[in-house]
């Protein structure tokens, strides 16, 4: 599943932040690079990102260092 826009990108992030146990995480603007999407995302204080290939879909959820 191809993720085209930032609307598409924000949901899927949201799916992969509950799967990863961060749920209800406020998620912010997804924003793109050359074939990947970025979201930012705070749980509870802790800074994440959600890196999401554009062309498949696929996505990891990454805690910020301090």
């Amino acid at each position: 599943m191809s993720v085209d826009n930032a609307d598409e990108a924000t949901a899927v992030a949201e799916e992969a932040l509950n799967e990863a146990g961060y749920e209800g995480a406020s998620v912010g603007d997804a924003h793109q690079e050359t074939s990947t999407w970025i979201v930012q995302a705070d749980h509870e204080g802790t800074q994440l990102n959600v890196h999401i290939d554009a062309d498949s879909g696929e996505s990891e959820v990454a805690e910020l260092g301090e």
